[in-house]
C-alpha cells in the first residue's frame, strides 16, 4: 500500500483491497463559494443632479425644431410667393370691389404715413402668416411729427389686436392640427405651455422673436386668454418703451 504524498493534497491514490492494481481517486471536496452578500439598501448614494428647466425647455424645442423644420421652411416659401406671385394676386382681389377697395383704403392709409396706416401695418405685421419688421416701422413714426404717446399706444394696440387673431385661430383649429402633428406629445407640450407660458410671451414680446406663430400654438393649448393679453401686453410696452429711450439716448449721443 502506498502512502498518501504531502506534495499532491488533492488526490491520494489508494488501493482497494479487492482490485490492488486499479488505484481509487477519493476527491477532497472543497467548500462551496458564496458570493458576497450585498446589501439589499445602500447606505451611500450619490443624488442625482436636477436638470434645470431651461435646459428641458431648450431641448424640447431644439427637438420639435429638428422635427418639424420641413414644414416651417415650407411655410416660409409660401410667405416669399406672396412677394413673387404679386401681382397675379392683385389681378384676382380686382375682380371684386369690396376686397379692392379695402385694400386700397389700407394702402393708402400706409403710404401716407398716417396713424391709421401704422394701426394696419402693426396689426398686419403681428399675423401668423406676415413677418414685417414692426421696430423699424416704429422707429421710422417716432422721427415724424405725430406724437411719441400716440406712435407708442398705436402700434401697441394692434400689435395686441393681432396676436388676439392669433390666439383665436389657434384656439378654433390649432388643437386638432397640433394632435395630428405631435400626436402623443401633445398633452407635453400642454403642460410646458402652462407651466413657462408667462416667460415666453413676456420676453417674446420683448426681444426679436416668432411670438405671432407661437401666438397660434398658445391658442391651440388652451392657454388662458387673461394671463395670454397681460403678458404680451407687459413685453409689448417694454419693447417700445425701451426703443424709444434707445432712439433718444442714441440721438443725443452722436447728434447732440
Amino acid at each position: 500500500m502506498v502512502l498518501p504524498s504531502k506534495t499532491n493534497p488533492v488526490h491520494r491514490p489508494v488501493y482497494h483491497p479487492t482490485t490492488p492494481h486499479k488505484p481509487v481517486h477519493t476527491p477532497i471536496h472543497k467548500p462551496a463559494s458564496h458570493p458576497p452578500h450585498k446589501p439589499s439598501h445602500p447606505t451611500s448614494t450619490t443624488p442625482k443632479k436636477p436638470v434645470p428647466p431651461q435646459s428641458k425647455l431648450r431641448d424640447f424645442f431644439y427637438k420639435q425644431w429638428k422635427k418639424y423644420r420641413i414644414k416651417i421652411l415650407v411655410l416660409i416659401i409660401l410667405i416669399l410667393s406672396w412677394f413673387i406671385f404679386r401681382a397675379l394676386i392683385l389681378e384676382f382681389i380686382q375682380q371684386y370691389p369690396l376686397l379692392w377697395g379695402a385694400y386700397s383704403h389700407v394702402q393708402t392709409q400706409i403710404i401716407s404715413k398716417t396713424l391709421l396706416g401704422l394701426f394696419y401695418y402693426s396689426f398686419l405685421s403681428s399675423l401668423f402668416f406676415i413677418f414685417l419688421p414692426i421696430e423699424l416701422i416704429f422707429l421710422f413714426y417716432s422721427t415724424l411729427d405725430h406724437p411719441t404717446y400716440a406712435v407708442v399706444l398705436i402700434v401697441i394696440i394692434g400689435n395686441l389686436f393681432g396676436l388676439i387673431f392669433n390666439y383665436i385661430t389657434g384656439r378654433i383649429l390649432g388643437k386638432s392640427i397640433l394632435r395630428y402633428f405631435m400626436k402623443n406629445k401633445f398633452e407635453t407640450f400642454h403642460k410646458l405651455v402652462l407651466k413657462y407660458g408667462g416667460l415666453i410671451l413676456f420676453l417674446g414680446n420683448v426681444v426679436i422673436f416668432p411670438i405671432e406663430p407661437a401666438s397660434l400654438v398658445y391658442g391651440a393649448a388652451r392657454y388662458p386668454f387673461r394671463k395670454f393679453l397681460w403678458y404680451s401686453l407687459s413685453g409689448k410696452i417694454l419693447k417700445f418703451l425701451l426703443l424709444i429711450f434707445g432712439k433718444t439716448y442714441l440721438v443725443a449721443r452722436f447728434f447732440g
